[in-house]
């Protein structure tokens, strides 16, 4: 014995063997796992995660004395010897969970000479190690059947359920399994299996482990013959963290060197992650949802990130794809599902037009008040045009921004320039850029790449004003350093620009907690032939991107992104903003103004600063440094006459009106040639030509104004005269829901008319019809 003592080590192998790659989400529970490197199912868990009954159970049948003997039971070793003497054969055994645990680790040939080396190794085993450790070990390498190991597994695979849930009938089945893993597997032998599992609630009931009536109950469970699944959720996250992280077994192919073993440090219970299981859910159901009017062909992807942290708390690579192992697989192959979606390059569409502008705040003057153009120009001989092929002419450059509007948007690339724009996009994370960084005017229609992770940390950036962290599955967003990559004080303007929900459909309107602020900030993006549709939005607290598309890079006809990702995105903000609250994680509130931001006083059709003869007035917002003080010069007096000096790219427009189907009238080439924009007659600038009016009411009121009128000015409204009034006083109009016409007559006889629309905001269509600057 002494011989063997100093000769016989401990096994290394029982605190040093291959365990399935695991993850935890952020409350610390299995939600990925994949075989361990012998291709095994193995799910670690702690001892005190393995529930009531089984540990209790497994020492009452398999070692009674396990708390007070050394590691070998001399009480069960005198039986077992006289009993198998008394038999002429080995009819009993005096094995431990010690010893039980040695053989685990180190399998040998069944004769004496194995047993005695087990003895020793048990006996040192209990000297490196406490009860608890051992019963650990035990219970997460014993068989269970198959390529089963541990509770966890056979729980998961027989239950469907975790151990921690098993019930005493459950867990007298899981010791019934430790004799014969083959034999009593309810799967295969349930009548078998349900036959052993009375024996052991029998022996449990007769050593006063359990009551009479425990074990009545617990025999009343019916045994059945299913199988449950192991926990494969977020599988494309899984694959990527997998994949950085190394990870060995037969489904991780050409993995780095094995890392996933029990003696691992934090590696043992599974790795943990950031992901929110609660968010997890909600994205997937709102993607499903999303997708139910698609063919199987359009797939949808998403991520959410913490704006604190940096931490991904939900991510769907591939909506389609769930991981499962079933007959779906192959076909799931053939079509793109694995395609991990969120990774893949795609055109960003327009959801590259907030960083563009924001350049052009940053560092050319503008404001989301400065007027812009949304009139036909010229690139690479062609004329860009809406979504709706329809052009606005004057409008605000926040409204320009947040309906997504293309002339005006290759008006600010010009104006901030293609390189300054190249750079804040590369500054933003977007790294899918030409070394060369020449894409001219279609740089801000989606002309390069971008991918769902790179647009997620883009606006994360828009979202912290200006910070960035590089979205990170580690909990606490890993060891990433946030940076400053543009301006605060414009971001802070990009973002008020963002948060016009009278974008989405009726419905879908954004909760707030209360009146004064809106709860999301969003962008849309619809690639060219309909093959992306994207929304990228922020909350006070979460960074979301979402994504419709094929794998393949058809096109089909449904993907616009309003329209598709639209009823997603306002339900999604609300459920993340309902998780958050109940787990005492949100704060609903917005950055403040930054000191950067100053209001002024501003014009309300040019966005200058308020001159003397300008006819209505806003409040706007602008950056302190640079700031244009020089008043409005689109409104003047003129040898005693009020005139508006349109700029050359508005000129003409507004000289002969849009033409059929929203193209420029005739004059339009007066306008492109720079020809002078003042007019000869009187304009009526309120309400404006095809403008649109919303109401919070059924009834409201509209303020009349013209400019370049002479004497008295006679206004008709559908035709029914409705005031007389000097050219400089303004009368006021009774408004209710409709299409109308206001026209007018002065002393000259020259005469003005337009038609513009009334409408309930909560009647309004998913696509508003003109949304040019409206007076209320």
């Amino acid at each position: 014995l002494a011989g063997s003592w100093l000769v016989i080590p401990a096994p290394p192998q029982a605190t040093d063997f291959a365990v399935s790659p695991m993850l935890l989400d952020r409350d610390g529970r299995i939600f990925h796992a994949r075989l361990s490197a012998d291709g095994e199912w193995l799910l670690p868990v702690p001892l005190t995660e393995m529930g009531r009954w089984l540990p209790l159970a497994a020492v009452a049948i398999e070692d009674k004395r396990f708390w007070s003997h050394p590691g070998v039971d001399p009480l069960a070793l005198g039986r077992a010897l006289a009993q198998n003497i008394m038999n002429g054969r080995v009819v009993s055994g005096a094995s431990t969970i010690t010893v039980q645990t040695a053989r685990l680790a180190r399998p040998r040939k069944r004769n004496l000479v194995s047993k005695y080396v087990e003895f020793i190794e048990a006996l040192k085993l209990e000297r490196r190690l406490t009860k608890d450790e051992i019963l650990e070990i035990y219970l997460n390498r014993a068989p269970f059947g198959g390529n089963l190991r541990g509770a966890e597994a056979a729980a998961r695979f027989y239950f469907d359920k975790k151990a921690r849930d098993l019930s005493l009938g459950e867990s007298a089945l899981l010791v019934a399994l430790l004799r014969g893993p083959a034999l009593y597997r309810p799967d295969r032998n349930p009548a078998l299996a349900a036959a052993r599992r009375d024996l052991v609630l029998n022996l449990l009931e007769a050593k006063g482990v359990i009551s009479a009536a425990e074990a009545l109950r617990a025999k009343a469970e019916p045994v059945e013959a299913r199988r449950g699944r192991m926990p494969r959720q977020a599988w494309h996250l899984a694959e990527a963290i997998f994949n950085e992280t190394g990870a060995t077994g037969p489904d991780v192919p050409d993995a780095p060197e094995e890392k996933w073993r029990w003696g691992r440090p934090g590696r043992a219970y599974g790795l943990p992650t950031s992901l929110d299981p609660q968010m997890q859910a909600a994205l997937e159901n709102r993607l499903a949802r999303a997708l139910a009017n698609f063919p199987d062909r359009v797939t949808g992807a998403g991520a959410v990130m913490a704006h604190e942290t940096g931490e991904i708390l939900a991510y769907v690579g591939n909506a389609r794809w769930t991981g499962t192992s079933d007959a779906s697989d192959a076909a799931g192959a053939a079509d793109g599902r694995w395609v991990d979606c969120a990774r893949a390059a795609r055109s960003p569409g327009s959801t590259l037009k907030p960083f563009i502008y924001l350049a052009a705040f940053a560092n050319n003057g503008l404001t989301p008040a400065s007027l812009l153009a949304d009139t036909p120009l010229e690139l690479g001989g062609q004329a860009p045009r809406n979504f709706d092929k329809r052009y606005r002419g004057p409008v605000s450059a926040a409204l320009a921004l947040g309906d997504s509007l293309n002339a005006p948007a290759v008006r600010v690339l010009r104006l901030a320039g293609e390189a300054a724009a190249v750079d804040i996009l590369r500054r933003s994370g977007f790294k899918y850029l030409r070394p060369d960084g020449r894409y001219g005017d279609s740089l801000i229609l989606g002309g390069c790449e971008a991918n769902l992770l790179q647009m997620l940390e883009a606006y994360g950036a828009l979202a912290r004003l200006g910070t960035s962290r590089p979205p990170d599955w580690r909990p606490g967003g890993g060891r990433a350093a946030a940076r400053r990559v543009f301006s605060e004080g414009a971001a802070w303007l990009t973002n008020e620009s963002l948060k016009d929900d009278s974008r989405l459909p009726p419905g879908l309107r954004f909760s707030r907690p209360d009146d004064a602020s809106p709860a999301l900030a969003f962008k849309t993006g619809t690639s060219h032939g309909l093959r992306d549709a994207w929304l990228a939005a922020f909350t006070p607290d979460h960074t979301l991107v979402l994504w419709l598309g094929d794998p393949r890079g058809a096109a089909h006809p449904g993907l616009t992104a309003l329209s598709a990702l639209g009823p997603v995105a306002a339900p999604l903000a609300d459920d993340l903003r309902r998780i958050s609250e109940a787990n005492g994680r949100a704060t609903g509130r917005w950055p403040d103004r930054p000191a950067s931001v100053e209001s002024y006083r501003a014009c309300a059709v040019s966005g200058q600063p308020l001159g003397p003869y300008c006819p209505a007035e806003r409040q706007a917002f602008r950056l302190k440094a640079g700031a244009k003080t020089h008043p409005c010069r689109i409104h003047a007096l003129k040898r005693g006459r009020l005139v508006s000096l349109w700029p050359p790219e508005l000129a003409g427009w507004m000289e002969g009106g849009p033409g059929a189907a929203g193209t420029p009238g005739t004059s339009g080439a007066a306008a492109a040639s720079g020809t002078s924009g003042a007019r000869s007659g009187p304009v009526i600038t309120s309400p404006l030509t095809g403008g649109l009016i919303l109401l919070d009411e059924p009834r409201g009121s509209l303020p009349l104004r013209c400019e370049g009128a002479e004497g008295l000015v006679h206004w008709f409204v559908d035709e029914v005269h409705q005031a007389s009034v000097p050219a400089d006083l303004t009368p006021t109009l009774a408004l209710s829901p409709g299409q109308h016409r206001v026209s007018l007559v002065d002393a000259r006889g020259r005469t003005a008319g337009l038609d513009f629309s009334v409408k309930l905001r909560r009647d309004m269509d998913r696509d508003r019809d003109l949304p040019l600057l409206a007076f209320q």
